[in-house]
């Protein structure tokens, strides 16, 4: 999963990739219970939505799309890992 966020951060320009990495463990937890409710801010929202919400704050917060990139980039391993790890 690392060296995939590695691969994705060479090509996309992204020199840091902490962020992606904590989208990619969230939405791989988030995979593992969906219906599971939880506290996010004040609203209480299903699991699953919450590497959503995590994004769409940091877009709000920085004002521009490509705040999302690195999101993006975590959910796509980590749906990868996912997938890979638990479904095939």
């Amino acid at each position: 999963q690392v060296l995939l966020l590695s691969i994705f951060s060479v090509l996309f320009g992204q020199p840091f990739f902490a962020n992606s990495v904590i989208t990619a463990m969230l939405h791989v937890l988030s995979r593992s219970m969906p219906n599971q409710k939880v506290k996010w801010l004040i609203f209480t929202v299903p699991y699953w939505t919450l590497p959503l919400g995590l994004m769409a704050s940091d877009v709000l917060q920085a004002g521009s799309a490509a705040a999302a990139l690195p999101h993006v980039l975590g959910i796509l391993s980590g749906h990868f890992y996912f997938f890979h790890k638990f479904v095939w």
